[in-house]
């Protein structure tokens, strides 16, 4: 029990490459550098920020320059003012592309650096996050569509 024990704690003491870049700093400063980023352009784009933190607010850095960017649609439920304004940034800054996932979340494709900032400011206009979408986060709560509209939605009645 005592080697268990001591490969236990070696074990514990080794950190990662991504627990590594944890540590440097957090992905809301990350967050709050976003602007300038997207101002700045890829070249002050640092490793661990497109490998790492950007990847904590659902923006995935693609082979092509370009960024997938994933927004948490809550129990799959969205209204039409935020259903208009994801049709609308996917128009204007998505080449018109929107992938609905298995998880009731949608994916905005093609995003270029420079309007990464916009599109997540106007998706925060109408009540959208695309926070906690990667990386070390819950995934997505799926439920029904008709969930709280059915008779026999089996939702449990407390008395």
């Amino acid at each position: 029990m005592e080697v268990l024990q001591q490969a236990y704690e070696a074990r514990n003491k080794k950190l990662n490459k991504i627990e590594k870049i944890k540590e440097i700093r957090t992905p809301l400063s990350v967050y709050q550098k976003l602007e300038m980023i997207s101002t700045e352009g890829l070249e002050n784009l640092r490793d661990e920020d497109g490998s790492f933190f950007l990847k904590c607010f659902g923006a995935f850095l693609k082979k092509d320059g370009k960024f997938m960017l994933r927004i948490r649609i809550p129990a799959g439920q969205i209204s039409i003012e935020q259903a208009q304004k994801v049709g609308e940034i996917s128009k204007k800054y998505g080449e018109n592309y929107i992938d609905i996932t298995t998880r009731q979340q949608i994916e905005l494709r093609f995003i270029k650096i420079e309007n990464l900032y916009t599109v997540i400011k106007a998706l925060e206009s109408v009540g959208i996050s695309t926070f906690q979408t990667g990386v070390d986060n819950f995934r997505n709560i799926v439920t029904s569509p008709f969930d709280g509209l059915g008779d026999s939605n089996f939702r449990y009645k407390y008395e």
